[in-house]
């Protein structure tokens, strides 16, 4: 006869693992764009939508916060852009030099922006940075 206490532990730890499949789910991230260790990607929502540096197989450090829709990338540099959440919904362009990035924890150098786009087009011209491209809609970063 099994005892009540074994069959309450296995309905939890069922519950348990249901709920945690359901939160993280295959279907519930996306890589959208990746050029060696760097990458965009979200989880749970495509609002959530990040620049990332990937340190090893199952770690990775944000670079630039969501929500990036645009992003591209030459030898040296990551371009991308970025609608901010929480204020008012204002396009932000970012440069990454790859050579200077560090994940560190701290204000990472080699990270540039948000800039506005006068000032980002002025730097594209002088550095030759590459132009971002979507890899989503921008109306995925903006509230319903």
């Amino acid at each position: 006869m099994i005892r009540l206490s074994a069959v309450r532990g296995i309905a939890f730890a069922t519950l348990t693992a249901s709920t945690m499949l359901m939160s993280c789910g295959l279907v519930d991230s996306d890589v959208r764009w990746h050029d060696d260790r760097f990458a965009v990607l979200w989880i749970d929502m495509p609002s959530t939508a990040h620049l990332a540096y990937k340190m090893d197989r199952n770690a990775s450090a944000h670079v630039v916060e969501a929500c990036v829709f645009a992003v591209a990338s030459n030898a040296r540099y990551v371009t991308l852009k970025r609608v901010a959440s929480g204020g008012p919904a204002e396009i932000g362009y970012f440069i990454v030099d790859k050579r200077a990035y560090v994940p560190d924890g701290r204000k990472q150098d080699g990270v540039q922006g948000p800039l506005a786009k006068p000032a980002f087009d002025a730097l594209q011209q002088r550095l030759a940075l590459p132009v971002p491209r979507d890899v989503m809609p921008e109306r995925m970063c903006r509230p319903a």
